[in-house]
């Protein structure tokens, strides 16, 4: 789950904390501590966050409520993890294994992100993607649990349609009609209403599920699946397309420097320079951290990168800070790169490593890949 950042949660949070101790109602206190540990977690107040996350998952453990000591174990090996503690990894596997045999498909999708992100953080790629793709599955069951949600309202509808059809035709009796119009109108009238709670419900679900809710970007799991459908498509029509792949150079010097909010204001800065820069039509996406995916498709592609790294090696004042940075761009293209999604995304992460190499501020393309062989690097 990406962890939102609201400067006033935390108050809230700590009054429903007090609130809970004083009635002694537990189940409130866990959640209410796991909450606060997330609040403070956004405020860069590590420390504090893990020691309420420590408390939310005695609770959690206690009442036998896998749910809530779940999502405590997130948020406490979220808070080890910024802290450098070694205890983060095997706190994260924790709260995906207490979940296991549980049909609490949200908070499991949720779990496998944050664990994979860890292992990203820790240098195991490979173990990332495994929880990564565990993720993207439960969102794909949650999707599918919603489709039948909405197909369930609608049949009702329809049956509801044909009883109406019924009473027209002068099936039953005129007191039996009234009657029954009546109840049907109240029908209608609560239908109405439960698909209207269902599609607003569905549309937020679809937000959190493909947004980074930092920039209003696409995340990463949306833009995998945008890539898969490119590549089908394009094996049909044999139009070639490329992938772009931005990552931010010294960045994390600014987060050091001048802290968390301006680093995550000087993303959506950079969000918007590359929307700016690209055509209406480019799909972008922020995969994690200063990390960023563009797919392009029968434009000068080297021109648009070039404008976008042009445009973010412009200064920029954020917060009375003046701030300039750089980023280095790696290049794949659909097919002479690769025919999946993996080969293209790693073609573009190496392309874009031999530009950091180079001195970055510079972009590189992979180009003439053959299956086994290392990818060729131009600029």
């Amino acid at each position: 789950m990406q962890l939102k950042r609201y400067p006033e949660a935390h108050l809230f949070n700590q009054k429903a904390v007090e609130l809970s101790r004083t009635t002694g109602n537990l189940v409130a206190l866990g959640a209410a501590l796991a909450n606060l540990a997330c609040s403070l977690h956004t405020l860069g107040d590590f420390q504090g966050a893990q020691m309420y996350a420590r408390e939310a998952v005695e609770i959690g453990d206690r009442l036998g409520d896998r749910v809530g000591h779940s999502y405590a174990l997130e948020m406490l090996g979220r808070a080890l993890l910024a802290l450098g503690d070694d205890g983060a990894l095997p706190v994260l596997e924790e709260s995906v294994r207490v979940l296991e045999n549980t049909e609490a498909r949200g908070r499991q999708m949720d779990a496998h992100a944050a664990l994979a992100a860890a292992y990203e953080v820790l240098g195991d790629p490979a173990r990332a993607l495994t929880q990564l793709q565990a993720s993207y599955r439960l969102e794909r069951i949650l999707h599918s649990q919603q489709v039948h949600q909405k197909i369930e309202v609608v049949t009702a509808r329809l049956e509801l349609q044909r009883l109406r059809d019924e009473a027209a035709h002068g099936r039953q009796e005129r007191e039996i009609l009234s009657a029954t119009n009546a109840e049907l109108a109240l029908t209608v009238d609560k239908l109405e209403q439960a698909n209207t709670a269902l599609e607003r419900l569905t549309g937020q679900l679809w937000q959190q599920a493909n947004t980074d809710t930092l920039t209003g970007l696409l995340n990463r799991s949306a833009f995998v699946r945008t890539l898969e459908e490119k590549i089908l498509a394009s094996r049909d029509t044999k139009r070639p397309f490329c992938i772009v792949f931005l990552d931010l150079d010294n960045f994390k010097s600014v987060n050091d420097r001048f802290g968390h909010d301006v680093g995550d204001r000087l993303l959506v800065f950079v969000a918007e320079g590359i929307r700016q820069a690209l055509p209406q039509t480019a799909t972008i996406a922020r995969l994690s951290g200063d990390e960023f995916m563009v797919l392009l498709e029968g434009y000068d592609e080297l021109q648009y990168v070039k404008t976008v790294l042009y445009l973010l090696n412009q200064p920029v004042k954020i917060l009375e800070h003046h701030i300039r940075i750089s980023a280095s761009a790696g290049l794949s293209e659909y097919p002479s790169s690769g025919l999946d999604v993996d080969s293209l995304m790693i073609q573009a992460d190496h392309a874009m490593y031999q530009a950091k190499r180079l001195g970055k501020g510079q972009f590189q393309k992979a180009v003439a890949y053959l299956s086994g062989v290392a990818p060729c690097i131009a600029e």
